[in-house]
């Protein structure tokens, strides 16, 4: 061997460690196993100077899985690798074997070496090379250090389709057991909170089972019913039993926020609107495949109650100071304590708005038709009197509760509902969020009231 050759060979087999090294590093953080053997392909036609080159990977039962090429004119078919004797004897043997002038996959060749995969204790796919070519003083076929090479390149494939097809594995593992869970609480009535919607009385029951009804359609849901009696859980159980189950629930309060901000909050917001201000998605974006829950949707503005219809009809929004129009797919969920039908009449909300939300109404029994609620709020297995806070012992604004006052004449109707809101306030712990569902209003009406002098 010429001093030129020798150091050609130093140089090659530094190329072929180097190959094994970065193969090594990099065959675990492929996306998929067709970019795997597309990878482990290329790079064995590449260090080996290979012409033309096959790898085909298998699964249960010997159906081809993956599959890369070079130099063959079209994809074998399941016939010409079950048909190929080299092939064939490549999957019977455990390390790498070398044969001249012959037919591969119906190809002339003038020399291959090939070896198996291997994983899991079992063979997983075939890589085989051919038609050398000459460079450098290289020799015509494929020798012992090539074998070696494609026997370790071939160890790390295996490794990594062992991986990949562990972690497939795991994940239908985890989707048949999300998907047992789903059904469970489906019977249970649990939503996805993992949070029971209590109630066994027929009023409750007919809620369950209309929530798994409507669950699988698109159809919008408009859940009406007394504050605390549960909107937005009967809304996340609707959620978790739909085909947008794994995607994000999105819930918005449109009482808690004032009209700018709850626009930009539900439709995003472009850059440079106002000084400072960055671009930024709104919950239609963010919820887009997923679903949108409206709390007090009664609340919302006339003007936002416009361009949410426009949303619906049209299924696209446009950002505050955009012109681009962005599609959008979200199933929208609306709750409200109000009575719309009065707000229309008043011209408080809008009837065309009303019956595009109300596809379906649910409506929920309250509390005090569900006695079994009280079990749920009480602690160590007592009903106190401070669980049934939402029972009224007295209607109110009957006489039992109307106080004289000093000077004895009766108190107008703004200075009994300024003491009613004050004695809840009381009972809420100052807590204005608390008050508002125990008063039965929302926290905007709350404070309305009380700046009209409440």
């Amino acid at each position: 061997m010429t001093e030129r050759s020798a150091e050609f060979e130093t140089h090659h087999k530094l190329l072929l460690l180097e190959t094994l090294y970065d193969a090594g590093l990099s065959l675990g953080s492929l996306p998929d196993e067709e970019a795997l053997v597309e990878d482990v392909l290329g790079r064995a036609v590449g260090v080996l100077d290979a012409s033309r080159g096959y790898l085909a990977t298998f699964g249960e039962g010997g159906a081809r899985r993956a599959e890369a090429r070079v130099g063959f004119p079209r994809r074998p078919t399941e016939t010409i690798l079950a048909e190929d004797d080299f092939v064939a004897e490549i999957l019977r043997s455990e390390g790498a074997l070398r044969r001249d002038a012959f037919r591969l996959l119906r190809s002339l060749v003038s020399a291959a070496v090939g070896v198996p995969i291997r994983a899991g204790g079992r063979t997983v796919g075939v890589l085989v090379l051919a038609d050398k070519e000459l460079r450098r003083g290289g020799k015509a076929g494929f020798d012992e250090d090539d074998a070696r090479f494609l026997v370790s390149l071939a160890g790390l494939c295996g490794m990594a389709i062992e991986n990949r097809r562990h972690l497939e594995r795991l994940t239908r593992d985890r989707e048949r057991l999300e998907e047992e869970n789903r059904r469970l609480l489906d019977e249970t009535g649990r939503s996805a909170a993992g949070r029971l919607f209590v109630g066994d009385s027929p009023a409750a029951r007919r809620v369950l089972d209309l929530v798994g009804r409507v669950a699988p359609s698109r159809t919008s849901v408009l859940i009406t019913g007394e504050s605390g009696t549960g909107k937005e859980l009967v809304a996340r159980m609707i959620h978790a039993r739909s085909d947008r189950g794994e995607k994000l629930f999105s819930a918005i309060n449109c009482a808690a926020l004032p009209e700018s901000l709850l626009e930009s909050e539900l439709f995003g917001i472009e850059r440079g609107v106002a000084t400072g201000v960055e671009a930024r998605s709104g919950r239609f974006e963010s919820a887009d495949g997923g679903t949108l829950f409206l709390d007090e949707v009664g609340d919302m503005p006339l003007a936002l109650q416009a361009k949410l219809l426009r949303v619906l009809q049209e299924r696209e929004i446009e950002r505050v100071g955009g012109r681009k129009r962005i599609p959008i797919d979200v199933r929208v969920l609306a709750a409200t304590n109000a009575r719309l039908s009065e707000r229309i009449a008043r011209g408080e909300f809008r009837e065309d708005l009303y019956y595009r939300l109300r596809v379906v109404e649910i409506n929920l029994p309250p509390l005090r038709e569900r006695r079994e609620g009280a079990a749920a709020l009480s602690r160590g297995g007592v009903i106190r009197l401070e669980d049934l806070q939402w029972l009224p012992s007295r209607a109110p604004g009957s006489l039992s509760e109307v106080e004289p006052a000093a000077d004895g004449e009766i108190p107008n109707l703004r200075a009994l509902e300024d003491k009613h809101i004050r004695r809840v306030l009381k009972m809420a712990g100052g807590n204005k969020s608390r008050a508002a569902r125990m008063l039965g209003i929302s926290r905007r009406t709350l404070y309305r009231k009380k700046s009209l002098g409440h």
